[in-house]
């Protein structure tokens, strides 16, 4: 098997793509390597240092619009008590010490869990014990919707929770910086 890096999800039977040094980085794509380059390479995997050439393919991208949530999602969902809401920001972010939009603060009743939290120092994912404990706020029976500022630290707390089991998550890719500079919406700081 060989490992080749490129900044976007690309998977083969013989390969495996990833985008991030490990699980700190951002977590972009589908698939992502737990422990990164560092954990590959320890595990005795070759990493691919040449170009690769590419043949064409007609490739048909289909949306999953189970897995993302718009802000409307969001706002009509503010009160259903099955739907919990993660901000994956920082605990500056999410107290509105940090200012990044217009409006300052965290979408009402959402709770803070900084994506960072969900890593340990070698760089792989914590174990279930201790993500269980960072998200003891959450059941697997409720719908979960996780955002940020712009969907990437969402989306590595979403692969926290599906490796937990959960299996009910959306991403609000609009995130804080959709809603904190939409001055109708409502928020809490």
């Amino acid at each position: 098997m060989v490992l080749v890096w490129y900044p976007y999800f690309v998977a083969t039977s013989s390969a495996v793509s990833f985008s991030t040094a490990n699980a700190r980085s951002a977590s972009y794509c589908f698939f992502r390597l737990d422990g990164g380059t560092r954990k590959w390479v320890s595990d005795g995997y070759d990493l691919q240092k040449e170009s690769v050439a590419y043949r064409p393919s007609k490739f048909k991208p289909r949306i999953n619009e189970g897995v993302l949530a718009t802000y409307r999602y969001l706002l009509d969902n503010l009160n259903n008590e099955k739907v919990k809401i993660i901000d994956a920001r920082s605990h500056s972010e999410y107290h509105g010490q940090s200012i990044r939009a217009v409006m300052v603060g965290h979408i009402p009743d959402a709770i803070n869990v900084d994506w960072e939290e969900n890593v340990a120092d070698d760089g792989r994912f914590k174990p279930n014990d201790e993500l269980r404990k960072l998200y003891q706020k959450v059941d697997e029976d409720d719908e979960v919707i996780l955002y940020c500022q712009g969907g990437y630290r969402a989306a590595n707390g979403y692969l926290a929770l599906k490796k937990l089991g959960f299996n009910k998550l959306r991403v609000y890719l609009g995130s804080w910086y959709e809603w904190g500079n939409m001055p109708e919406l409502p928020v809490e700081s």
